[in-house]
């Protein structure tokens, strides 16, 4: 367990990171755990799985959900489509996210 101070410089940090642009041509990948997650993102976040990423874009210092991919999505997205669980919780088909 951490002090509240310790714990809001930490939330403080995680929403810097997802809010930095990563160097042309790269992407950032940040590895956390549940409780992270959900002190920095919210309630919304309270259901994340095990394998699960959550895709942001940086946008003016802060960011934007992209999408929510859960780890059997992972094998789709290789073959060319990903199913995508946006922030409404609607699935839809959307193009395969490709590494640069």
């Amino acid at each position: 367990m951490v002090s509240p101070n310790e714990n809001n410089r930490r939330v403080d940090a995680f929403h810097k990171l997802l809010g930095t642009a990563p160097t042309p041509g790269t992407n950032t990948i940040i590895i956390t755990l549940k409780p992270n997650i959900v002190d920095a993102l919210g309630k919304d976040w309270f259901d994340v799985r095990e394998g699960e990423a959550t895709i942001f874009r940086p946008e003016s210092g802060s960011y934007k959900l992209i999408a929510r991919v859960q780890m059997e999505d992972w094998l789709t997205c290789r073959a060319g489509e990903v199913r995508l669980r946006k922030q409404h919780r609607h699935r839809t088909k959307r193009p395969a996210l490709r590494p640069n």
